[in-house]
């Protein structure tokens, strides 16, 4: 038995190679926006997550055939970007070893992941220092402002605390207290549309899941008014789901009724989890359990001959 038949992986003809590398240039508008408003620190956090997690690669390979995929500086990078700009290093190095243990030793490779694995560990770490990730003091990003690296943040500001204050254009830009590469809905969708061009992601399940939330957002907050519903939108991080964590090849439907299905299950499941709290769980959660289930919709959604030829691999 192998990891790889529960989950539908990887359906196309560019190589993986090629889409990891298209991804990491995607994210990086995110980072520039992110060293550009919080300065040096988001730059460390983001170099130091990338290098941790070569190095835990390294160190965990057992495989002298093996090489250091991309793909997990790829998602280190991804998993910085939503972190909080005072967040200490040592959350960095716990969840860079966290990656690359699941990735290398549980899962045998990044081939064989089942789930998004930036989401999941940005889960983990948020349930292990749920008072540590709290560091959006907008009065503290300063360009040379290092000291948050190697201390442990414990302000009680909330992400979405101030932002209905601030003017629509300036929460499109990221001029908010947000994570780093979660705010700037215009730089995510310059990622996105080079995502889209480059043919490396698919739109099916980015768009079902923005519509599934506007019509449960709108219909369960229509009282709250159309600026309040926007902000949410846009100030949320939704769009980092939808353009980033959900529509990733790998861990998706291979077909466009699974994805469209997949994006729906995960568009309701966020709506429900941000009535319960805010901040980065409602986000990364349901992208994990989403991903739990994809090979079971890719499954039911795929025609009589596709569910008999790959019967007739997993029995091989």
């Amino acid at each position: 038995m192998t990891y790889g038949k529960f989950a539908p992986f990887i359906h196309t003809a560019k190589t993986s190679a090629f889409m990891e590398a298209s991804l990491f240039i995607a994210l990086l508008p995110l980072v520039a926006c992110a060293v550009f408003k919080y300065g040096l620190r988001a730059l460390i956090l983001v170099l130091s997550s990338a290098v941790l997690s070569a190095l835990w690669s390294m160190l965990f390979v057992k495989s002298a055939s093996r090489k250091i995929s991309i793909q997990s500086v790829t998602g280190a990078v991804m998993f910085a970007l939503m972190l909080p700009p005072d967040t200490s290093l040592v959350i960095v190095a716990v969840a860079t070893a966290l990656m690359a243990f699941f990735t290398e030793i549980v899962f045998g490779g990044t081939a064989f992941m089942p789930v998004t694995i930036p989401a999941a560990v940005r889960v983990m770490v948020e349930l292990m220092w749920p008072n540590h990730l709290t560091g959006f003091n907008e009065n503290g990003n300063l360009f040379f402002s290092l000291k948050p690296l190697v201390t442990f943040a414990q302000t009680s500001s909330e992400v979405t605390s101030s932002v209905a204050d601030y003017h629509i254009a300036e929460i499109i830009a990221g001029g908010y207290p947000s994570f780093i590469g979660l705010s700037s809905v215009l730089m995510m969708l310059i990622g996105f549309v080079y995502l889209l061009h480059s043919r490396t992601v698919r739109l099916s399940s980015s768009l079902s899941y923005i519509i599934t939330l506007i019509l449960l957002r709108t219909t369960f907050h229509f009282k709250d008014g159309f600026r309040a519903n926007l902000v949410f939108f846009l100030a949320s991080g939704v769009f980092f789901v939808a353009f980033y964590l959900l529509p990733s090849r790998s861990t998706m439907p291979k077909n466009s009724m699974g994805q469209i299905i997949a994006g729906v299950i995960c568009g309701i499941l966020t709506i429900g989890a941000f009535e319960i709290t805010l901040g980065i769980l409602p986000l990364c959660v349901p992208v994990v359990a989403v991903n739990l289930l994809s090979g079971i919709i890719d499954y039911l959604t795929s025609d009589a001959s596709q569910r008999h030829e790959r019967l007739k691999e997993e029995a091989q």
